[in-house]
C-alpha cells in the first residue's frame, strides 16, 4: 500500500466500494471475506432508531459517543466520551474509509512498513449526524462505509478490549479513502523510547503525539523545527519534540527532522484544553504550518501531515 490513502469519488455506491476493496486488498478472498465481514459488523450508535446492542453497539458507551468538531477542545481524562477526536461533517456527506491495522515497530516507522495486526480490536468514526459507526476488522482489513466527510478530515478511533489505543488522521475531503494504514503500536513503546531519550519523568496515564511531515510525493521531510518545545520543565504538560534520527530511532540530540520526517511528544497532559495539542512547523522551502492533535491517556495520536 502506499504511504498516503488514496480519496475517491464520494458519489460511489456501497457495493462499488467493497468490490474495489476487495481488488485492492491483495490478499484475494481473504480480503473481499474481511471487507464483507467488517461491513456486517458495523456498529449503530443511534439508540433512538435501534435497539442498544444492535449490530455492533458496545455496552460501554459507544452508543452515545457524539464528539465534537475539532477545534472545541482535545479529549480530556480517561473517559471514553470521544470529546475532541471527531470533525465537523461537510454538507452532511458520508463517504467509505477502508484500509488495514498496522503494527510499526517504532514512531518513526511508516504503519506500510509494519506488519498486518490481527488482534481483537475494533475501530471508530463519525457519521454526517454526530453518531459513532463501529467496525471490527477481520484479518487486520476494515471497512467504514458511512463516515462524516469533513473539509478537514476525520479522527478514527482504534481501540482494544475498549481501551482507545490511535488516535489517527485521515483526509476526507476528496471523498472515499482507500488503503488507510492504521498504526498500532506496542503498548511498551512509550516508555521504551522515554527512556531512550531520557525523559525525566513516567509516561504511564499521558498521551503521546506522534507527527509524520510529508512532501506531496509521501516522502518524509527532512530538516523541519517547531518552536513549540519543552525538555526540562515538568509543569508545563508535555516534553519532546523528539525527532528521528534519519533510521527507526528517534533521539534527543536533534533540533529537526531526520530522513523520516518524524516528531514525538512525550508526556502530554491529557487533559490540556483551548484547541487541542498544537504544533507549529517550519517547514523548508515552505515557511509556518499548523497541525493540531486530539489527546486521550495512555493513547497515541498519529497524523501524517502533508506540507504544501
Amino acid at each position: 500500500m502506499s504511504r498516503r490513502a488514496t480519496p475517491v469519488s464520494p458519489r460511489t455506491t456501497l457495493f462499488a466500494r467493497l468490490a474495489r476493496l476487495a481488488q485492492g486488498a491483495a490478499v484475494s478472498t481473504v480480503g473481499a471475506t474481511a471487507a464483507a465481514a467488517a461491513v456486517l459488523v458495523v456498529g449503530c450508535a443511534s439508540s433512538d432508531t435501534h435497539p442498544p446492542m444492535a449490530g455492533g453497539c458496545e455496552p460501554d458507551a459507544p452508543c452515545t459517543l457524539q464528539p465534537p468538531p475539532v477545534g472545541s477542545g482535545p479529549e480530556t481524562g480517561t473517559s471514553d466520551t470521544g470529546a475532541g477526536d471527531g470533525n465537523a461533517n461537510d454538507g452532511g456527506l458520508e463517504i467509505a474509509v477502508s484500509g488495514e491495522i498496522r503494527r510499526p515497530t517504532a514512531y518513526s516507522v511508516a504503519p506500510s512498513k509494519g506488519t498486518v495486526a490481527t488482534t481483537n480490536v475494533d475501530i471508530q468514526a463519525l457519521r454526517a449526524d454526530g453518531s459513532t459507526i463501529v467496525a471490527t476488522p477481520l484479518a487486520g482489513v476494515f471497512t467504514l462505509p458511512t463516515v462524516g466527510r469533513a473539509t478537514d478530515g476525520a479522527w478514527l478511533r482504534l481501540r482494544s478490549s475498549s481501551v482507545v489505543k490511535t488516535l489517527m488522521w485521515v483526509d476526507t475531503s476528496g471523498g472515499d479513502v482507500l488503503g488507510a494504514e492504521v498504526p498500532l503500536f506496542d503498548d511498551a513503546l512509550p516508555q521504551v523510547t522515554s527512556t531512550t531519550v531520557g525523559l525525566p519523568v513516567a509516561v504511564a496515564g499521558t498521551a503521546t503525539v506522534v507527527l509524520h511531515v510529508l512532501d506531496a510525493t509521501g516522502a518524509p521531510i527532512a530538516g523541519v523545527s517547531t518552536s513549540r518545545a519543552n525538555y526540562l520543565d515538568s509543569t508545563i504538560g508535555y516534553f519532546g519534540p523528539y525527532f528521528d534520527d534519519g533510521f527507526d530511532g528517534i533521539t534527543h540530540g536533534a533540533s529537526t527532522t531526520g530522513g523520516k520526517g518524524t516528531l514525538v511528544y512525550l508526556a502530554v497532559d491529557p487533559t490540556i484544553t483551548a484547541l487541542g495539542f498544537n504544533v507549529p512547523l517550519v517547514v523548508p522551502s515552505l515557511g509556518t504550518r499548523s497541525v493540531s492533535f486530539p489527546v486521550k491517556a495512555d493513547a497515541v495520536s498519529y497524523r501524517e501531515f502533508v506540507a504544501k
